[in-house]
């Protein structure tokens, strides 16, 4: 595939999940809860047909296209940083153990 036919791809992708969330919100205020619920579900696995067979190979081959919203925090940290230090703060401590 083409970077560029692979942009318009990622692009048409986002603006259909774009459209399928809005619909979860129309579906929500104007039906009942049970067929809200199976609507939800179902769009649900839409997303996750589009992410898994569309988007993510296209950024597995053009990994400059992958938008910010697909990293999750840990990707988004460089090897080695200190995301704390810089901001003055101390980093989140785990809770102690408490003995017993």
């Amino acid at each position: 595939m083409k970077k560029k036919t692979a942009k318009k791809i990622l692009h048409l992708m986002f603006e259909i999940g774009a459209a399928l969330d809005g619909s979860t919100a129309l579906v929500k205020a104007e039906e009942s809860d049970a067929d809200f619920k199976k609507y939800r579900r179902i769009v649900g696995k839409l997303m996750v047909e589009m992410l898994i067979g569309v988007i993510n190979p296209i950024c597995a081959q053009f990994p400059e296209l992958k938008p910010s919203q697909l990293y999750s925090p840990r990707e988004q940290i460089p090897r080695g940083a200190r995301p704390y230090r810089h901001k003055g703060i101390a980093p989140p401590r785990r809770p102690r153990k408490v003995k017993r």
